[in-house]
């Protein structure tokens, strides 16, 4: 399994969103990483944007960032779908960012059945696949300043979190990495004259 993981903008502005999570979790303060708590079985809770910060529940927050972080890969849901790795929740100033970090290659799981049909031939699908990771890489090594790296729209990859896996997501996986990275050494050096 390839170890990188990736940012994925998946709720933009938002004034609130529910939030689940089956199994222990904890919410980290950020940038400070401070244990804000600790839980088990969150049951549909409101994270909403309040005067610039973050209210979770009723409780009103001086935070303007935070990390839910499932013990377990398959615990957590943000309105009606399904993220595997943790959620970040920033303040901006129209509303909360929320943005799943996971691993790429849970990430490719979810983009390749929404930017390729099953039915397409198994070749079409492995190139489906090269790219959707060549582009994935390149967006995670050109936006390391800003929260994320790809958004999980038409203006990125669709991604829509696990709920949205088939048979076809795991095409990626006998696709060679050294075909991305060949990619993005080739087109990350500037041309000199």
């Amino acid at each position: 399994a390839y170890l990188k993981k990736i940012r994925v903008l998946i709720k933009e502005e938002a004034l609130k969103a529910k939030v689940s999570i089956k199994g222990r979790y904890i919410l980290k303060s950020i940038p400070n990483s401070k244990v804000i708590f600790e839980g088990k079985n969150l049951q549909e809770v409101s994270f909403k944007f309040y005067k610039g910060f973050i209210q979770i529940g009723k409780a009103r927050t001086r935070l303007k960032a935070l990390e839910i972080i499932p013990s377990n890969q398959q615990g957590l849901r943000l309105d009606a779908n399904h993220f595997k790795g943790s959620v970040t929740v920033t303040a901006q100033k129209k509303g909360l960012n929320f943005i799943n970090k996971l691993y790429l290659d849970e990430y490719l799981w979810g983009v390749l059945p929404l930017e390729a049909y099953d039915s397409w031939p198994k070749e079409v699908l492995k190139a489906q696949a090269v790219v959707s990771r060549t582009y994935a890489l390149y967006h995670i090594n050109r936006n390391k300043k800003r929260w994320f790296d790809v958004r999980n729209d038409d203006r990125n990859q669709h991604y829509k979190g696990q709920d949205f896996e088939r048979e076809n997501s795991r095409y990626f996986q006998n696709t060679s990495l050294k075909s991305s990275a060949e990619y993005l050494s080739a087109h990350s050096c500037k041309e000199t004259t």
